[in-house]
């Protein structure tokens, strides 16, 4: 025993810190939005926002943005001093922060104020010195804080006073020094003192006194710069000079730590236990380590400037694993680092340039396992590689001009071990290599031109061995070839363009022989292919736009059976097909399913029989027996998200390989576990015309929010307040683009809404006066809802002409006036009822809901103006069979009841003619005539009657004389040119007005809109201008937006333009997208 722990003595001795493995580490800098670079402490609240203590204030991270508090000049409940050092929170969620010269503060989240607490040499109860180092608050909520050379001292928070404790020379029991770098309460509830130059004390609650703990460090081990209890109850002191120690409990002394490994530095500035109970050290100038405590090994993450995702300096302060296990890195001067604890267990194999025996390039097309466990793989450039797992060594194998029995090219596509124990190594170039793993020799086949027997191309792209146990291999370009081996002849299949029963495409990119004995091939561009090897005829399956049972793409780069018979085809642009061998249809799975993307790569299938589908974005697993999809990409720790076609391989013992541009990744898909932490969900900004609403001050001499809207349960609003937005974030900070959302406003919205991580706000535009809910919940990076939603209370108040005490003053002051001044009144109130009738004219025509159609999404709304105008909009269901829905979207001139009527008129016999069936040519004559008859040439109605044909995926129009429709299809935004006349209605005796059909695709975006849209204007009177109503769509991400999101996109720009205040001129718009 004895020689066995002299033997590790021996070898910890020349043990220096284990280089880590390659980790790659998130950074959030200024360029984010933080602060300031130095990062002194981090601390994750109840709600989960984590803040940070910087030389230049105070930072909160909700996940998506940075808000900084800081000294403000003039406001006497701001921050005295920015430069903070120490933070802790109190049993009611007040955070309590200490700073360099300006005291303790009490800083309360809710509402961004600050309670200063400063030293005051008048004062005996007052803070004993203003540099506060450390802060902890006990189990009585009483504040402890430790001062640069104002010793200890603890905060009554009811009255307001200080006691202090300070060192005293002539007292054994004092505090052993008056410099107080950091403090601890453990989980008895003792408080741990850590001295700059006294080592460490443990105080004595009973008698107030202070017991030294006694070192094995020497001098080394007075500087005590941090303090960690574990999770097993174990003390840990790190040192400024000393290193890691730990508290003895038997001896009741300070033992140094590692007892074999050594740290890269021994100036300890921060611990952190992770949930894993590896212990992580910051180190000022030697980076950080990862401390294994049963193996006694070190890790050591460092700056490395070559490296762009290494640590940002060297020089780290404090650390924190936050409930989402992502381990948070302040630095001195780098901000902050990330790294992500809770990834899955992908192991990531790649190439590294300074390793000589690391993976020959990263570019990877092909695997094989070999019984044993040796692990082939092929490469693109760095020919075959041999993996030696054991010893993580990998051996190259290239092509040697001088020497012929080498590999015949360094590209390999596919590698295949048959039956009889050979290795058959295709390459892109150089043929079919058989490779003899005893002599390290290559054997060749090639194609030659003068021989009709050899391979018929040299350039391969898979290798397949059936159950017979006949090789066949699928060349690029020149079809598919079977291998005699008794002969060494290839016998071929190739495309014939005159016979229809040949392979359909010289391009092969997959062979598979499924449960029954028929053989599949995939091409690259003809579809999929069955043999049948009795008459050697091939069935072709090919993609038919016209048909949605065919297959979905042509290209097709994997096959699989599942163990439930069902038949597999993954297809480079069509996703995912499933095939009914029976009656030769196929069932389709895209990325609107679920699907990562829809350029399918490899297929393979787990124990459970879920299948794992790697893209060109990432890894998707999908459960066969409920359709339910998941999906893995870079942030979960694959090698990146872009993987190679025919890049993937299980092994017999259930191991998954998927090769990419960036190595590989290897994993058993029984050890990749789902995130189960909740994402907790909070409101982080309240916008009113796009504008944030501030937290106890007022707006327009209205103070809607006493406290910041996380903290808030109800807002007032106004009716005059048209456009209100609600922003939200998930405090779940691992892979928080991978976070989704849904929200509701209920009284308003019939169901939830998602959204994603990208689009953290909801719009609403034209709430009615009354009372509703918004809620809000979210879904964690891996797809797990949370329970607790965020809510707030909105409440919309009537105008003052609504109210019921309003109508009872009226109804008085009319009886008044009538006894008055009865003919002056009367005339004033037939004024109002005609102002107010206008009004609900115009409201009248607009609908309320959403419209629901087939393959459509459209979403319309109009903001009436500071006057009663003319703009309407209105839906209307044809009474033809095709169940068309009509859309009418118009602009009366003038204002006032006039104007209103007409607008509710038009409206009216558009509607009426439209549901009859009436082409829009004649809709439009129509009602060009009877505008004339009934309201002459005072008044006309600019319109554009629109329909939506859901069969045929078409939308088409007339324009009268409304602003040209806008049509957002791809990356280009234009205007729908109308044809035949575009007089408005009512403005001529005839129009021969001709309708224009447009064709819409998945996607695509049609904007109708009133000139309220285009001729908003601000302050200065300068209109928006079509140009940029066109530029704006053009740059709005509409692929992932719903029609609404869209349409509440416009009418905040709207907003943003004109400063808030309501339009000059009605704003009307209806937003269709094509789904």
């Amino acid at each position: 025993m004895r020689l066995r722990r002299l033997a590790l003595l021996a070898l910890g001795a020349v043990l220096a810190a284990l280089p880590a493995a390659p980790r790659e580490l998130g950074r959030l800098s200024l360029d984010e939005g933080l602060s300031q670079s130095i990062v002194e402490a981090i601390h994750q609240d109840r709600l989960g926002f984590l803040w940070l203590a910087t030389e230049d204030g105070l930072n909160r991270w909700d996940g998506a943005r940075f808000t900084v508090f800081r000294n403000v000049p003039g406001e006497a409940r701001s921050f005295p001093y920015n430069d903070l050092k120490c933070l802790d929170e109190d049993g009611q969620g007040a955070l309590w922060i200490g700073s360099f010269g300006g005291g303790l503060n009490r800083f309360d989240p809710a509402t961004g104020r600050v309670t200063a607490y400063r030293n005051d040499p008048a004062d005996p109860t007052s803070l004993p010195a203003d540099l506060v180092r450390a802060v902890r608050v006990d189990r009585d909520g009483r504040i402890w804080a430790g001062t640069q050379g104002g010793g200890l001292a603890r905060l009554d928070p009811r009255t307001g006073r200080f006691e202090r404790f300070r060192h005293d020379a002539r007292d054994g029991a004092s505090l052993a020094h008056d410099d107080v770098r950091a403090l601890l309460v453990d989980g008895r509830g003792t408080l741990w003192v850590g001295t700059y130059g006294g080592g460490l004390d443990r105080f004595d609650a009973a008698s107030r006194r202070f017991v030294h703990v006694p070192s094995d460090g020497g001098r080394g081990a007075e500087l005590v710069d941090a303090l960690l209890e574990d999770r097993s109850g174990h003390l840990w002191v790190g040192t400024w000079g000393g290193g890691l120690f730990l508290l003895d409990e038997e001896s009741g002394r300070l033992v140094p730590r590692p007892r074999f490994a050594r740290l890269p530095g021994e100036r300890v500035k921060a611990l952190a236990e992770d949930h894993e109970a590896f212990l992580w050290i910051a180190t000022d100038g030697a980076g950080l380590a990862r401390y294994d405590r049963k193996t006694e090994t070190v890790e050591v993450l460092s700056h490395d400037p070559s490296v762009p995702r290494s640590l940002a300096t060297d020089r780290v302060f404090s650390l924190l694993e936050d409930r989402s296990r992502v381990l948070w890195i302040g630095t001195y001067g780098g901000g902050l680092n990330t790294l992500d604890l809770g990834r899955k267990k992908f192991r990531n194999v790649r190439r590294d340039p300074h390793v000589p025996t690391s993976l020959g390039h990263d570019i990877v097309w092909a695997f094989h396992e070999d019984a044993d466990g040796t692990v082939w793989v092929g490469t693109d450039s760095g020919g075959l590689q041999r993996w030696d797992r054991a010893r993580d060594v990998f051996r190259g194998f290239r092509h040697d001009p001088r020497d012929p029995a080498s590999l015949a090219h360094d590209t390999v596509r596919a590698l295949l071990g048959d039956a009889a124990g050979n290795l058959w190594v295709a390459t892109n170039g150089g043929g079919l290599d058989r490779f003899d793993r005893a002599t390290g020799r290559f054997a060749h086949h090639r194609h030659d031109p003068r021989d009709p027997a050899s391979l018929a191309h040299d350039e391969l792209r898979t290798l397949y061995e059936d159950r017979s146990g006949t090789l066949w291999v699928g060349t690029y370009g020149g079809g598919l070839d079977r291998l005699e081996r008794e002969t060494g002849r290839f016998v071929h299949h190739r495309n014939d363009p005159a016979d229809p029963a040949t392979l359909s495409n010289d391009f092969v990119r997959c062979v598979l022989e499924d449960s029954a004995g028929a053989l599949w091939v995939g091409t690259q561009g003809g579809g999929l292919n069955r043999l049948d090897r009795a008459t050697g005829r091939f069935t072709r399956f090919r993609a038919n736009p016209a048909d949605p049972a065919s297959l979905s793409n042509d290209f097709v780069f994997a096959l699989h059976e599942d163990r439930a018979g069902s038949f597999w085809v993954g297809t480079y642009g069509g996703g995912l097909n499933r095939l009914d061998r029976a009656m030769g249809r196929f069932t389709r799975f895209t990325a609107r399913d679920g699907l990562s993307s829809d350029s399918v790569y490899g297929i393979l299938e787990d124990e459970r029989g879920r299948l794992w589908i790697s893209t060109n974005r990432g890894l998707t697993e999908l459960d066969p027996a409920d359709g339910t999809f998941r999906a893995w990409d870079e942030t979960d720790g694959l090698q990146s998200d872009e993987f190679n076609g025919g890049a993937f391989y299980r092994s017999p013992r259930g191991e998954m390989f998927f090769g990419g541009i960036r190595g590989f990744d290897v994993f058993f898909p029984s050890e990749i576990a789902v995130r189960t932490e909740a994402a907790p969900v909070v409101l982080t900004e309240l916008l009113l015309a796009n504008r944030p609403v501030p937290a106890g001050r007022p707006v327009d001499g209205r103070t809607l929010l006493p406290a910041f809207v996380t903290y808030a349960d109800e807002v007032v609003l106004s009716h005059d307040d048209d456009v209100v937005s609600l922003e939200f974030a998930a405090l779940h900070f691992a892979a928080p683009q991978k976070l989704r959302y849904a929200f509701r406003l209920d009284g308003f919205d019939r169901d939830w809404i998602p959204t994603g991580a990208d689009r953290r706000v909801a719009t609403y535009t034209g709430l009615a006066p009354g009372r509703y809910l918004f809620r809000v919940k979210a879904a964690n990076p891996d797809g797990v809802w949370g329970e607790r939603e965020a809510h707030l209370k909105i409440v919309v108040t009537p105008p003052f002409w609504g109210t019921w005490w309003f109508r009872l003053a009226a109804a008085l002051g009319l009886a008044a006036a009538v006894v008055v001044a009865l003919r002056r009144r009367m005339r004033t109130v037939r004024l109002a009822a005609a102002m107010r009738a206008a009004h609900d004219a115009q409201m009248a025509v607009m609908p309320h809901e959403d419209p629901e159609v087939e393959g459509f999404e459209v979403s319309g709304v109009c903001i009436p103006a500071l006057d009663v105008g003319g703009d309407f909009f209105d839906y209307v269901r044809s009474g033809e069979a095709g169940g068309k829905l009509g859309i009418v979207v118009g602009d009366v001139s003038g204002k006032g009841t006039p104007a209103a009527m007409a607008a509710a008129m038009s409206g009216g016999m558009v509607g009426a003619l439209v549901r009859r069936g009436e082409p829009l040519e004649a809709v439009a004559e129509q009602v060009n005539g009877a505008l004339r008859a009934k309201i002459g040439r005072r008044m006309f109605a600019a319109a554009c009657l629109a329909t939506l044909d859901p069969e045929r995926r078409e939308l088409a129009f007339v324009n009268a004389g409304l602003c040209e429709p806008l049509l957002r299809s791809g990356d280009t935004a234009t205007y729908l040119a109308s044809e035949g006349s575009t007089f408005p209605l009512g403005a001529g005796a005839r129009g021969r007005y001709r309708s224009r059909t447009v064709s819409l695709s998945p996607g695509d975006v049609v904007v109708l809109y009133t000139d309220g849209v285009p001729e908003a204007a601000g302050r200065a009177g300068t209109p928006w201008g079509y140009d940029a109503l066109a530029g704006f769509l053009r740059g709005l991400p509409t692929g992932s937006r719903t029609a609404r999101e869209i349409r509440d996109a416009i009418v905040r720009e709207v907003a943003r333009v004109t400063g808030g205040s309501r339009p000059a001129d009605d704003v009307a718009v209806v937003v269709v997208r094509a789904l």
